[in-house]
């Protein structure tokens, strides 16, 4: 933006108000795309609004550290790997990242702003494919195939909690997507709001 403004490409945009505050510009270098498997929505756990629970990355070492493991594992999330040097067992997904790179190269030349705005451009082409039908969900959008609001939500009870014969689920109602927990939001009949991860769901009732 400091370039922008010097450069005065946008009229009345002064560059001191600018320095030092681009978190683009100086901001992410990389970016990690995740596709859920059942809506075909892209982007993190937070803006798909789903729960990893499985992982299926390449053999890269951002993915075999044992920092990474250790966080895959307290998250509670199953890690398995494709088979070195065979990026057709993640097709689709190497198939995403080439059509974000392809929509990020035309945004950028088309809009003749720095390539240090890809991030936001990445964004903006993320935003609009959640939104877009595809046929994987039978014609839906990546957002409207995501379980639907109210629908019965049966959430598994850990060993922890219950005895070997009691019920191992129970029935509470969707109402949400955690933002700052990990996990589904649900109304269940004590009148209250509880998150847990574990969960069925029955959208035809």
């Amino acid at each position: 933006m400091t370039k922008i403004a010097k450069d005065q490409s946008v009229k009345g945009l002064k560059s001191k108000d600018w320095e030092d505050k681009c978190e683009v510009c100086h901001g992410p270098e990389y970016s990690l795309t995740l596709i859920d498997n059942k809506t075909r929505a892209e982007g993190n756990d937070k803006e798909i609004g789903q729960v990893v629970k499985r992982l299926r990355p390449n053999n890269g070492g951002e993915y075999t550290s044992t920092e990474f493991q250790s966080y895959l594992k307290a998250e509670g999330i199953t890690h398995k790997l494709t088979v070195p040097k065979s990026p057709e067992q993640n097709g689709e997904a190497e198939q995403l990242n080439r059509t974000f790179v392809e929509a990020v190269r035309s945004m950028l030349i088309g809009s003749q702003l720095p390539q240090s705005f890809w991030a936001e451009a990445l964004s903006i082409a993320v935003y609009l494919r959640n939104r877009s039908p595809t046929k994987s969900v039978n014609g839906l959008t990546p957002y409207e195939a995501l379980s639907v609001f109210s629908c019965m939500a049966y959430a598994h009870i850990p060993k922890e909690e219950r005895r070997k014969l009691d019920i191992i689920a129970k029935r509470r109602v969707l109402v949400g997507y955690g933002t700052t927990v990990k996990g589904y939001c649900q109304y269940c009949p004590e009148n209250r709001i509880i998150y847990s991860r574990d969960v069925k769901f029955d959208e035809s009732s």
